[in-house]
């Protein structure tokens, strides 16, 4: 496995919740040896990522959005519920197959997402959960060991806490790695990690372990 860790555990590294992130995200995170998940943050309508991710198909690029249920007041993703609206994950099952059926690993992975990709009301209820279970099978594929929480600790005087919640990880130092669509579209940075691991599946550490290299270079 490739080692990713690059800051110890007196570092921490505070998230926002994401909807099958972009691969900076990913990259940020296994840097970490701790990382904190703010499922507590304010549903701000603006802060699409945290139901909503970005993948290509023949098209070109396309954002798959997880629709929510608001409710008046101010709410934290741990309160916002998923709605069932135009049966999203009807949508994006269909839209992950016509996109990856054809890359290398879609195969040796895409089930593993699939009881994600289900009507709301039995493994999730709210974008928190889904974006946590999302989260839970990402990194397992990906073979990342950063300890996760869902709060800071408190009165820990040794910790350093960097926070990325406002990050835009489409942007986080980008590294181009193999796309099948590369001869149509070339090369397109930014999309859910998704992509990376469909496209070039158990060498994606070896991607995140540059994106890395870039963004905490050696002292």
């Amino acid at each position: 496995m490739t080692p990713l860790r690059r800051l110890d555990d007196r570092h921490i590294a505070l998230l926002p919740p994401q909807y099958m992130a972009a691969t900076g995200y990913y990259a940020i995170m296994a840097a970490y040896g701790r990382a904190v998940i703010d499922t507590a943050m304010t549903a701000n309508k603006r802060f699409k990522s945290a139901h909503r991710c970005d993948i290509i198909d023949t098209q070109g690029p396309l954002s798959l959005t997880v629709p929510v249920d608001h409710q008046p007041g101010r709410r934290s993703w741990n309160e916002t519920a998923v709605s069932t609206h135009g049966r999203w994950w009807h949508v994006h099952r269909v839209s992950l197959e016509s996109a990856y059926g054809r890359t290398p690993f879609f195969e040796f992975y895409y089930d593993r997402f699939k009881p994600l990709l289900s009507e709301p009301g039995t493994a999730f209820m709210t974008i928190a959960e889904l974006d946590m279970a999302a989260d839970s099978v990402i990194r397992q594929i990906l073979g990342i060991d950063t300890r996760i929480a869902s709060e800071t600790p408190q009165n820990a005087s040794d910790t350093i806490i960097k926070d990325y919640r406002s990050c835009d990880f489409k942007s986080a130092a980008p590294v181009e790695y193999y796309q099948v669509r590369s001869s149509k579209f070339g090369f397109v940075a930014g999309l859910s990690v998704l992509d990376l691991i469909f496209n070039v599946g158990p060498e994606s550490p070896l991607v995140l372990k540059e994106i890395i290299d870039r963004m905490f270079p050696s002292e």
